[in-house]
């Protein structure tokens, strides 16, 4: 069975256990219902383990998902397509924007409390953002240049300078990884990143916060969450790095779900599809691509004649068949195919022609020499699974017509750091983010952006940004979107391969997770399981 959903990064795994005694460090499989009654379990592996349960003051991956459940947001975005890109209210229960688009005014729920029994108000939101913006917080790029009001206790706005049509999407996306509403009445004075609030955790969200330790956290139903009690009444975040740990407890039975990011055998995923085996496959196209990307400062890669004689090198359909047993589309649009909404699908890359490869490189003066190579370049990839298997085909692709290539691979930190604009590397894979609002494109390409990592800049598309980020006419950011596309087209400061896909694995017995069609506007998030209903309910 093959579903298609929108993209979530949520890991579960889930059981449900019958009655029995336990203490607080018990494993899946036991209850503590002094009642005798079946507890539903939900056991979630995480790749790390939280630095810190207060979520906003660093960019902090092993926190997601705890924060995630513990505290809410004023809106929130389900990750992917369709109905994943759409913002909703998590706190917010409504929001008005302006004709002119520069003042967003909320209004939120009523009756919220904090798990502490306390009163939720506009001011714990002010409280937080300001906090944020004045700490320059992650997250405090959203609201730069605004300012931030609370002229009653349920209603809070937010005026920009200029208008900012772009600012409900991209606030409710960020507010999955940081940017949670933290109570004022706990947190005022304190210094967010020692405070000793930081170890029992107080937020709104469907659970609340129970133990953490090294190896796992856990999380109880929050029975006055105002969507109600959610169905899984114990949630255990446990960490488990390793992939293959995963893989086989799923196929022994162990676990009824395998998330995207432990699913990463496409020789497996492209036989489930061909079997009738009792497990879905959850198909998850995003709102990412995968791209390679330049470092336009260094020779000979800025020689635009260079990067485009790559780019006839490449031949997505044999990476599409090697690394993902054709289960990816290529994509030769500077768009992803799964966001159409803006895509200027005339503005194209060049497609797979190695004699075209070959003229342009001797013309730009790296002839073969007398051992077949032009010349040898530096090559790393991005850390995701996909990266590496695109890498690994690209660089017998590029050996093929006369580039030699000393491949690298890094830990996350060490890439990061290397790719950065003026940092040291040559080419790469990478990601391209174009939505949940197409703003995305100016944080790649306009210059000086924070992802503009290859020192790329054009005068057109810095304008194009500006036009667009500052009107709310749809023709207008059309038009400019479009210039955008064409530009980096023509410049080439990246190559785009194929829009992302994702595959999670699930048993029929669990339903509604964040990445099921019955999730979307429910998980609140991408690491959220609020929605999840666990087998027999």
């Amino acid at each position: 069975m093959r579903r298609i959903t929108a993209l979530c990064l949520a890991t579960v795994v889930a059981v449900s256990v019958a009655a029995c005694g336990g203490d607080d460090d018990r494993s899946a499989g036991q209850n503590n219902d002094s009642n005798g009654g079946d507890e539903q379990v939900l056991v979630v592996p995480v790749q790390s383990a939280p630095q810190s349960l207060n979520p906003n003051w660093q960019d902090d991956v092993g926190s997601y998902y705890v924060s995630g459940n513990i505290f809410s947001t004023l809106v929130i975005l389900d990750w992917g397509v369709a109905e994943g890109t759409t913002a909703y209210g998590d706190l917010a229960e409504s929001w008005e924007a302006s004709e002119d688009g520069t003042t967003y005014t909320f209004t939120l729920r009523d009756g919220v409390t904090w798990h502490d029994g306390e009163a939720f108000s506009s001011a714990d939101v002010l409280y937080t953002y300001q906090t944020v913006m004045d700490n320059d917080y992650p997250g405090a790029e959203v609201f730069a240049g605004a300012t931030l009001s609370a002229p009653d206790e349920s209603t809070f706005v937010v005026s920009f300078p200029e208008p900012n049509v772009s600012f409900i999407p991209l606030l409710a996306q960020v507010s999955n990884w940081y940017l949670k509403v933290l109570p004022q009445h706990i947190y005022d004075g304190e210094d967010w990143a020692t405070s000793a609030a930081n170890e029992n955790p107080v937020g709104t969200g469907p659970f609340v916060f129970d133990s953490s330790g090294a190896q796992q956290a856990t999380l109880t139903a929050n029975p006055d969450h105002y969507l109600g009690e959610p169905e899984v009444d114990r949630l255990v975040l446990r960490v488990v790095p390793d992939a293959s740990v995963a893989n086989e407890a799923f196929n022994a039975g162990e676990y009824p779900y395998l998330p995207s990011q432990y699913v990463t055998s496409y020789e497996d995923i492209r036989r489930r599809l061909d079997t009738e085996s009792g497990t879905r496959v959850i198909e998850t196209p995003s709102t990412y691509g995968r791209d390679v990307i330049f470092n336009m400062t260094v020779e000979p890669f800025d020689d635009v004649d260079v990067r485009r004689a790559i780019a006839y090198a490449i031949d997505r359909a044999q990476i599409s068949e090697l690394a993902f047993r054709n289960l990816w589309e290529p994509a030769y649009t500077a768009g992803s195919p799964y966001v159409p909404t803006y895509l200027n699908e005339d503005a194209t890359f060049p497609e797979y022609d190695p004699g075209e490869a070959e003229r342009l490189l001797d013309e730009a003066g790296y002839p073969r020499g007398d051992n077949g190579t032009r010349f040898t370049m530096r090559f790393t990839n991005a850390t995701q699974e996909d990266s590496r298997l695109i890498a690994e085909v690209l660089v017998e692709q590029l050996k093929a017509v006369g580039i030699d290539v000393q491949w690298e691979t890094y830990d996350q930190a060490t890439w990061s750091e290397r790719v950065k604009a003026g940092g040291d590397w040559v080419t790469s894979t990478y990601f391209t983010r174009y939505g949940p609002d197409p703003e995305a494109y100016c944080e790649h390409f306009q210059t000086d952006a924070n992802r503009n990592f290859g020192g790329y800049s054009n005068r057109q598309v810095d304008q194009a940004c500006d036009d667009a980020r500052q009107t709310t006419d749809e023709t207008i950011r059309t038009a400019a979107y479009d210039l955008i596309q064409e530009q980096v087209v023509t410049d080439l400061p990246y190559i785009n391969l194929f829009g992302q896909l994702r595959f999670s694995l699930a048993d029929d017995a669990w339903q509604c997770l964040p990445v099921d069609e019955c999730g979307f506007d429910q998980s609140l998030g991408w690491f959220g399981f609020r929605s999840v209903i666990p087998p027999g309910e």
